[in-house]
């Protein structure tokens, strides 16, 4: 045995013996073997297995079969996956053109620039009043990390607002904190006419986790506005508040909730009230959600609106199923309330309406949808209408809907038309034509006369200089490295080693990833050990190594030392099945055996007593258990058997 092994025999000595007259193909020493029970004819021995004899099936062992393949070239080359050696922006450029009337560009892009996500958004009209900037939004964002967005942004306290923000590191949410956590930030609003916001202040942002059931947070600036806001929420409850106080647009106070029913109902309501004087307002909604099976769902809900001019109330109940390409809709709403007409006078408001639709989705080419209105106010005014509206998917690349409205309608709208065609090289142009609101108007009337859109979009992919990690290092065994063509696996990517087992995966996104070698391909007489967990920031270097486990081998041979009691010399005994845990081999024609490509650890060897054949016992239990450091050779490993010895009866014999 060697040195370097911890062994400890229990005991040693088994009883078997080999039938005479065995013979033909003998079991590779060292090969794993399944035994199962055989016809007497064993397939691959050139002899009939012997009654009360099993057949031993001999696989080859781990890493042969890519071996001989190697051997004979027919193996195929290692797939090879590596990050892009660039990052991507996704660019979308729409140009449109309202025939006779204004223009409008759009430019839109999404995706990373030097591992930075990267989102930006602008929206610029050409027209009677001139060049206009209406809209713009750019926003950089580094993985786990800082974040800065700049222009139309989204203010707690005022809702909309313009300016500069920075933005703190995404708060790592423990599992079963509700709700999205908000980025820390400090931002920077400047005054703009469609928000309440009249100067320039500086304002902070954040949230605090109520262990797993809640979150606190808010924003505050420095000219006394504020807005705290609180969550909670449960898996059929939930509940969210907020309490806001902001200059040059009052004060506000909401809250609105859930809650899931038994049956599958669903309620939900909402209440909030904020502004002053003129630009008072309070709402409130209530609605119930009823599932009905495969009949469909049924909905009803009350809200409420008032303000200094109005106080209204809309009750309303809906119906919904869909049965194969068909789907049915029907609603029936009810408003009631007080116009205010001046000078303290109110007048009484009441209106009705009825929808009822039908849909049926013909094929995936071909959707066509009806719909019939009926409008009655209480003071005796109304309108009935129907609207029809088919989408069509002409070909592959181009798809056209059409909208029609009977005479009636309010919305003035008679055809609606919309094509869309898509081009080669990520090109589409665009027409529409009917009642289309100009770019640069107040507002977006309805009765303006019909008019024709037209616009062509370009979508494009820019590549940006790339951003991502770096992980590099070498494959080990034992003392040294391994050799090249090892397959290596970060993640979804993968490459293979050099000559002195070197790997390198350059521009690796920012992110968490596995690394290893993967076990099928493991060199023979190795074994990979647990993947590493590696976070690869951007343009970040990682040197790592990556350690193979070398393999053990335990070797021995059983010998047959004659009859018990006797002094015979030592004879060979083949096919003798021994288990490693396991595994299973069986001995050489010499006694020989040897288990290959065993992993470090501890083991038990022992000879198979159930698959000994007939007339051979075992004299005692018998077993030999090993630790085995990483790349034990053991190869001295003895198990001394002996034969049955059955006792002779003399008998006189009459004469």
């Amino acid at each position: 045995m060697t040195s370097n092994a911890l062994v400890r025999i229990a005991s040693v000595v088994v009883v078997t013996l080999l039938p005479p007259g065995v013979g033909g193909a003998v079991p590779a020493a060292g090969a794993p073997v399944a035994i199962a029970p055989a016809p007497p004819a064993a397939e691959g021995l050139d002899d009939v297995a012997p009654a009360g004899w099993q057949a031993l099936s001999l696989p080859k062992p781990p890493g042969a079969a890519a071996a001989e393949a190697d051997d004979d070239g027919a193996g195929s080359p290692p797939v090879i996956v590596l990050p892009p050696p660039h990052d991507l922006l996704r660019t979308t450029v729409e140009q449109q053109y309202i025939v006779g009337a204004d223009a409008a560009t759009q430019v839109e892009a999404s995706g990373s620039v030097n591992g930075i996500g990267t989102r930006l958004a602008a929206l610029a009209t050409e027209g009677p009043a001139g060049p206009r900037l209406f809209s713009r939004f750019l926003g950089m964002y580094q993985p786990g990390a800082w974040g800065a967005e700049a222009g139309d942004l989204s203010s707690e306290i005022w809702g909309f607002a313009e300016g500069f923000r920075w933005l703190g590191a995404e708060p790592a949410d423990a599992a079963g904190v509700p709700g999205t956590r908000v980025r820390p930030a400090l931002s920077l609003y400047v005054p703009v006419q469609q928000s309440g916001n009249r100067s320039t202040v500086v304002a902070g942002s954040d949230d605090l986790a109520l262990g797993g059931f809640g979150l606190l947070g808010g924003e505050a600036a420095t000219d006394g506005s504020w807005l705290a806001r609180g969550e909670l929420r449960q898996a059929r409850f939930g509940l969210f508040a907020f309490d806001r106080q902001a200059a040059g647009s009052g004060s506000g106070l909401g809250t609105s909730g859930f809650l899931d029913l038994p049956l599958g109902l669903d309620l939900q309501g909402a209440w909030s009230r904020g502004g002053s004087g003129a630009a008072a307002l309070n709402l409130n909604n209530l609605s119930l959600r009823v599932p009905l099976g495969r009949w469909g769902g049924l909905e009803a809900q009350s809200s409420g609106t008032q303000t200094l001019q109005a106080r209204l109330r809309t009750n309303e109940v809906g119906f919904g199923t869909a049965a194969g390409p068909w789907l049915v809709h029907a609603s029936y709403q009810r408003l009631r309330g007080d116009l205010l007409l001046g000078a303290g006078r109110t007048s009484a408001f009441g209106q009705r309406q009825l929808l009822a639709g039908l849909g049926w989705a013909a094929s995936s080419r071909l959707r066509l949808d009806l719909e019939a209105v009926d409008v009655a106010t209480d003071q005796g005014s109304g309108a009935r209408w129907l609207q029809a509206t088919a989408g069509l998917r002409l070909w592959s690349a181009t798809s056209l809907s059409v909208v029609a409205q009977s005479p009636g309608s309010p919305f003035h709208d008679p055809v609606h038309l919309r094509l869309q065609q898509a081009l080669p090289h990520g090109f589409s142009v665009i027409g529409e034509y009917g009642n289309i609101p100009v770019f640069q108007a107040a507002d977006g009337a309805f009765g303006e006369p019909a008019r024709l859109l037209l616009a062509v979009r370009k979508v494009w992919n820019v590549a940006t200089p790339p951003g991502g990690g770096v992980v590099e290092g070498r494959v080990t065994a034992g003392d040294g490295a391994v050799g090249p063509g090892v397959p290596v696996e970060l993640g979804r990517y993968r490459t293979v080693t050099g000559d002195r087992g070197d790997f390198a995966f350059r521009n690796v996104p920012a992110g968490s990833y596995a690394l290893a070698v993967p076990n099928p391909d493991v060199p023979a007489a190795l074994a990979a050990g647990a993947a590493q967990r590696l976070t690869v920031a951007p343009r970040s270097r990682t040197a790592v190594e990556v350690p193979l486990v070398p393999l053990c081998v335990v070797a021995g041979r059983v010998t047959l030392d004659g009859a018990v009691g006797g002094k015979a010399p030592a004879a060979r005994l083949p096919k003798v099945v021994l288990r490693l845990d396991d595994q299973v081999t069986a001995t050489a024609s010499d006694g020989s055996f040897t288990f290959q490509n065993v992993q470090p650890g501890s083991h038990r060897l022992s000879i198979d007593a159930g698959h000994l054949p007939p007339g051979i016992k075992i004299s005692w239990p018998s077993r030999i258990d090993l630790g085995l450091p990483p790349g034990t050779r053991l190869d001295s490993v003895k198990f001394h058997v002996a034969a049955v010895v059955r006792p002779v009866l003399v008998r006189e014999l009459g004469r």
